[in-house]
């Protein structure tokens, strides 16, 4: 698996850019979790979302075992509504606030 992937001419920057462009707010990452499976289904037929929103991929193989782990989720904002002067009112999505302004 390993040497499939240091010889496909895949775009790291280009898939990095996908994922991270599909919305996935805390709660509401499914979307980014089923691209990520589909791109992984060339690779191994031992894809599974766990009950808990995790992807796990087995890919058999002789050599050293490696996990690879990752957020699927982003800090996002929800809107509450709108007020009659056309502002947003808008609450934090889930996930912790270290790093907010």
């Amino acid at each position: 698996m390993l040497q499939t992937v240091r010889d496909s001419d895949m775009d790291y920057w280009e898939l990095l850019k996908k994922y991270t462009e599909i919305p996935g707010p805390g709660g509401h990452e499914e979307r980014v979790q089923r691209e990520f499976m589909e791109d992984l289904k060339p690779y191994t037929d031992e894809i599974e979302l766990t009950n808990v929103g995790n992807v796990v991929a087995h890919f058999p193989g002789e050599g050293r075992r490696i996990v690879v782990f990752g957020h699927a989720d982003e800090i996002g904002y929800f809107v509450r509504g709108i007020t009659e002067d056309g502002f947003l009112q808008i609450s934090r999505g889930r996930g912790d606030t270290i790093g907010y302004p």
